[in-house]
């Protein structure tokens, strides 16, 4: 038969674990209010869930929803403003809107957790920007091609597309852009940028009005390529001179032949 043994914590010890159990008890709490404070920046049925953000049992962790959330730079001091943010893009790929999902109290950040009522939505996403020509040069027409696909479940009818810099268009707005469901399309922006850095947004806006910055492009044009003197210039007066001065040794031997 074994011996059981008792064993006793000393006062001193004890004492020692009273400020650890307040600092972890502090740390949680921390933790869940700040979880819940973005977690009750979202309206409705879902105000409080922290599942809109996390995966269920895993509060360090993101979903899809969460991961858009926390991309937008001012959730921290304004979740409300991030969420309204994203509310037009659709996070978990279900084909329904941030912003419709919450609405009708479905996860927007779990594809299997779909809103009932409600139509499904085109999801449009930038596979590809390049710039044309390549080394753009100030002052010179640059084509800029932004290729769109819709990967969502229904066609994307009136939307526009804009060039944004500083808060303003760039260039002309495209609108009245349709992009069928599982297909893809590319729009041209053409412009004549000035000389220095250019950092471009590409929003794009469904014909509901919302809207989704989904690309950035930057564009650096160098001065003008500017013409020299040399080699061309004086290599074609180099050639006129010498022409004239043959010719003009041609027609003095050419009169010296007739007096002779």
């Amino acid at each position: 038969m074994k011996e059981s043994k008792n064993f006793k914590i000393g006062p001193f010890k004890a004492s020692l674990l009273i400020p650890i159990f307040i600092l972890l008890f502090s740390a949680i709490c921390l933790i869940t209010s700040g979880y819940s404070s973005y977690a009750g920046s979202i309206e409705g049925d879902l105000n409080g869930d922290c599942n809109v953000c996390h995966p269920p049992g895993d509060l360090a962790g993101l979903n899809p929803y969460g991961i858009d959330f926390e991309a937008e730079t001012n959730h921290a001091a304004d979740a409300a403003g991030a969420v309204a943010a994203i509310g037009g893009i659709d996070s978990d790929g279900d084909g329904y809107l941030n912003r419709h999902e919450l609405e009708n109290a479905s996860n927007p950040g779990d594809v299997n957790d779909i809103p009932t009522g409600i139509p499904k939505v085109p999801h449009l996403d930038i596979i590809d920007v390049y710039t044309s020509p390549e080394n753009a040069e100030a002052g010179h027409r640059v084509l800029i091609y932004v290729r769109i696909a819709n990967n969502g479940d229904a066609n994307a009818e009136g939307v526009v597309v804009q060039l944004i810099e500083n808060g303003e268009n760039a260039a002309e707005p495209l609108t009245g852009v349709s992009i069928e469901k599982a297909s893809n399309q590319t729009v041209i922006f053409r412009m004549e940028p000035e000389e220095g850095i250019h950092n471009y947004n590409i929003e794009i806006t469904y014909s509901d009005g919302s809207a989704s910055k989904i690309a950035y492009l930057s564009v650096s044009p160098e001065h003008d390529t500017e013409l020299l003197p040399f080699p061309g210039t004086i290599t074609i007066l180099l050639l006129i001179f010498t022409l004239t001065g043959l010719v003009r040794y041609g027609l003095k031997r050419t009169g010296g032949n007739r007096h002779e």
